[in-house]
């Protein structure tokens, strides 16, 4: 299959209207791990109905379009594991120095991206760049068991969805992973099987230097292998530098480990 690569020096002119949809993102995703009772005595942990995650919106260099960002449907996730009700609430227990395994999933999630109709002269117009990202932190959601001897085991999420092409005749789109965990260890992409995949900081702050003019040493845009290593300081963002004229969606997958 022919490599699809945003070459960044090339702006495109999209066919831009008031509120006009120019793309459509669909994903879901579920995440599995396991829950450790180190106490010498069963415990008994109720789960919540739903859980809601946190929402970052990314910069976005000034020589990209920042576009308005709808959801459809989505904004919840829930827990599928429960195996008894003990004071009322839906729970399991956890005998002594054993684990159980839970799944958190997700509703199917519809977003637009769409872009206003606010251009009053001719402009270069750069592509467009999809900065919102749901997170998910795994500190936060079992706070309270961590402190009540509780041990959080590893936890491995899955997500796949896709991007497609709205009311434009080309789409320009930087495509940020859609929802990801808070400080994860390691990402692996799945689909698309292209040199299309990028780390999102590193165009954000390749496009600041350009527009400062400075000399990019050594900034590759496209990483060689599969593998992310994330750190504790810096939050690598994996994303999809994507150009298209097809009305075909592009499929995305990837999964994730905390």
């Amino acid at each position: 299959m022919k490599k699809i690569i945003l070459f960044l020096t090339i702006l495109f002119f999209l066919n831009i209207v008031n509120g006009l949809n120019v793309a459509t993102v669909n994903y879901s995703f579920y995440f599995v791990g396991e829950i450790i009772n180190e106490n010498p005595y069963p415990v008994f942990v109720a789960v919540p109905s739903y859980i809601n995650f946190n929402h970052k919106t990314l910069s976005v260099p000034k020589s990209a379009v920042s576009p308005t960002i709808s959801v459809s449907n989505g904004t919840e996730l829930y827990v599928t594991f429960y195996d008894d009700i003990f004071n009322g609430r839906k729970g399991f227990w956890i005998y002594p120095f054993t684990s159980k395994k839970i799944v958190i999933y997700s509703q199917p999630i519809v977003k637009t991206v769409s872009v206003p109709d606010n251009i009053t002269e001719y402009k270069i117009i750069g592509p467009i760049v999809y900065n919102s990202i749901d997170v998910i932190d795994l500190n936060n959601i079992f706070k309270y068991l961590k402190y009540n001897g509780i041990k959080i085991g590893e936890f491995k999420m899955y997500v796949s969805g896709t991007i497609t092409k709205g009311d434009t005749d080309t789409l320009s789109i930087i495509f940020p992973i859609p929802v990801m965990f808070d400080r994860y260890s390691e990402f692996y992409k799945l689909t698309p099987d292209l040199d299309i995949w990028i780390d999102y900081n590193d165009w954000y702050y390749s496009q600041i230097k350009k527009i400062e003019k400075i000399k990019l040493e050594d900034n590759p845009l496209i990483p060689n292998d599969n593998l992310f290593e994330s750190s504790y300081y810096i939050q690598k963002i994996p994303a999809i530098a994507y150009t298209t004229s097809s009305d075909q969606p592009l499929e995305f997958s990837y999964v994730m480990y905390k």
